[in-house]
Parts: C-alpha cells; sequence; structure tokens
C-alpha cells in the first residue's frame, strides 16, 4: 500500500513538473523566424522575399542571434536585413531594412521599425528611436541644407548579426533629373566625400536606441 502511494505521488509530481515544463515553453519568446512569417505584408512592399520563387545568391537565418538577410547577387549588399532587439519588461523590437527589387536608377533602402504586443504590429516612435535628419551626417551646414533641395538620398540601416549597434548610412542617389539643377555635379560630390556613419545603440534596460 505504502509502495502504491509512493508511486501516485511520483505520477503526481512528474505530471506537475511536465505541466510547468510545458506552460514554461508555451510562454516562450518568440524567435526571429516567427516575426518574419508574421510581418506585414507593408515589409515586402519594396519586394517579397517571403516568396518561395525569389532568387537570392545567399540567405542567412540566425535564430540564435535574431537575424535575417537575404542577398541577392554577391556584389550587391544585403537586399533584406531583419533583426530582432529583446529588452526589459518582454518588449521586443523589430527592425526591417528592405530594398526595391528592380529600379531604374538607384536601390533604395526603406526600414520598418516595430514592437510585438498581444499580437499586434505596433509602429515603434520616437521613445524608442530617436529622429534622424540630415544634420545627423553632417558637421557642415552647408551639406545638410543642400541635401535637404534634393530628394534623391535615403538612410541605409544596416543591421546587425552580432551585437546591438546598427549601422547607418546616408544613400545619396547619382540620379540627377534635369528639374533638379541646384545640385551640381561638385555639389553631390562634396555630398557624398563628407558624410558621416552613426550608429544607433540598443539599451535593453530602458528599451531605447541612443545615437552614439
Amino acid at each position: 500500500m505504502k509502495a502504491h502511494f509512493k508511486f501516485i505521488i511520483f505520477i503526481n509530481i512528474f505530471i506537475l513538473i511536465g505541466f510547468n515544463s510545458f506552460a514554461q515553453s508555451s510562454g516562450s519568446p518568440r524567435d526571429i523566424k516567427f516575426y518574419f512569417d508574421h510581418l506585414p505584408d507593408s515589409c515586402f512592399k519594396l519586394c517579397n522575399w517571403r516568396d518561395p520563387d525569389r532568387h537570392y545568391f545567399e540567405k542567412i537565418v540566425d535564430v540564435k542571434n535574431g537575424f535575417i538577410s537575404f542577398k541577392r547577387d554577391k556584389d550587391f549588399p544585403d537586399f533584406f536585413q531583419m533583426a530582432l532587439f529583446k529588452g526589459s519588461n518582454n518588449i521586443d523590437v523589430i527592425v526591417v531594412s528592405n530594398r526595391e527589387c528592380e529600379a531604374f536608377a538607384c536601390f533604395t533602402p526603406t526600414s520598418y521599425f516595430y514592437q510585438y504586443k498581444n499580437n499586434v504590429w505596433i509602429p515603434a516612435d520616437n521613445k524608442i528611436f530617436p529622429k534622424i535628419t540630415p544634420e545627423n551626417f553632417y558637421k557642415d551646414s552647408y551639406n545638410y541644407e543642400l541635401l535637404n533641395k534634393y530628394r534623391y538620398y535615403s538612410y541605409n540601416y544596416m543591421l546587425p548579426q552580432n551585437g546591438t549597434k546598427i549601422k547607418i548610412e546616408i544613400d545619396i542617389c547619382d540620379y540627377l533629373q534635369e528639374d533638379h539643377p541646384e545640385v551640381t555635379d561638385d555639389q553631390y560630390k562634396r555630398l557624398v566625400n563628407e558624410r558621416m556613419i552613426i550608429y544607433l545603440n540598443w539599451n535593453n534596460k530602458s528599451n531605447r536606441f541612443t545615437i552614439e
């Protein structure tokens, strides 16, 4: 009888442990593959990398470090990057950088910034991401005032596979239309040669990025 009673206690403890383990695994944070599969379709407007027929030269899916990228050609930078930044209070921030599949002149990158909360994608605001402007990339005010007249530029967020620091460059397309004579070739060269690189550092305690 005692042996039978001990066996019942053992079984109950085993079931309780198993239930707790299941509850913990069910509540575990979602990984980068889950977020990629559930990204809003608008993130793939420029180029749909969820299309199984989409050709790529190289694909990286690094679940451990929360990083996914697609390289269309060995001579081009990544056309798609996605990174997961984990913070306190179960906050997950997802950053996506995508480029056009085809472009007439320049492959312009577009970036998206989200929190995922209660199964809803929430655009991350300036409490998480500081505002980036041309002034961040130039010491000389002449340059960023000139750049504000020239609409063919974009911010290129280069996401980390390792670490939590985002590198940002300002891409300036060399496609000068005839209706933009205010930017000469010499001025364009100056904009390209004098631009700086900036970095965003992720603070997982305050759940925000700061400019380095």
